[in-house]
């Protein structure tokens, strides 16, 4: 359990450096160009039973999108299947991947932002963020279909998707305030950034 925790700890800090990186590469300044908000470390608002101690390891918030990151650290290989039927790499089926905790916090998510903001309804989404373990070749994802709006990604594209995620929309109006102090109400710590 320890070298999963610190394998855990690993995907963490590779995602924090990865969202500092895309912070730095969008041009904030031009016209019509809005901050993309992101958060480290906050709780699952209503989380109860098994969920209960369940985190979210980021969130970045642009205009009302809402995306809900996770980490992960999976070995090199070929992974393939989804949700329903399972994934598998190579031909063995995993179990711990089918079984992520970011199902049941996007919907306490969806749930909390809806009662917490006014005017038009927030769109949550999820992003799986996977690395390989140190000095390993990323695993190759390109097979695997997850379901309930849940993107996955290797480091390297989800680093451009997010490029693009904070980089469109010349007009997109900046998130509500009341969304901002939604969000913060969740951090277990103070790190956030923009």
């Amino acid at each position: 359990m320890a070298s999963a925790a610190r394998a855990g700890l690993y995907g963490e800090e590779a995602t924090k450096a990865l969202l500092d990186r895309v912070l730095t590469q969008v041009d904030f300044d031009r016209p019509g160009r809005n901050d993309l908000f992101v958060r480290h470390d906050l709780r699952v608002p209503g989380a109860k039973g098994a969920h209960r101690d369940v985190n979210v390891d980021h969130i970045a918030v642009r205009g009302r999108d809402v995306l809900i990151i996770d980490s992960k650290v999976w070995k090199s290989g070929f992974y393939w299947g989804t949700s329903g039927i399972g994934i598998r790499r190579g031909w063995s089926r995993l179990p711990h991947v089918e079984r992520q905790s970011i199902y049941p916090a996007l919907r306490q998510w969806q749930s909390y932002l809806d009662s917490s903001v006014r005017g038009r309804r927030v769109r949550v989404r999820g992003m799986l963020v996977v690395h390989p373990p140190r000095d390993a070749a990323p695993p190759s994802l390109w097979a695997v279909r997850l379901d309930e709006g849940v993107g996955l990604f290797t480091a390297e594209a989800a680093e451009k998707w997010l490029v693009r995620f904070a980089s469109s929309g010349l007009t997109r109006k900046p998130p509500p305030a009341d969304l901002l102090t939604a969000v913060d109400r969740q951090l277990i710590g103070a790190s956030r950034r923009r």
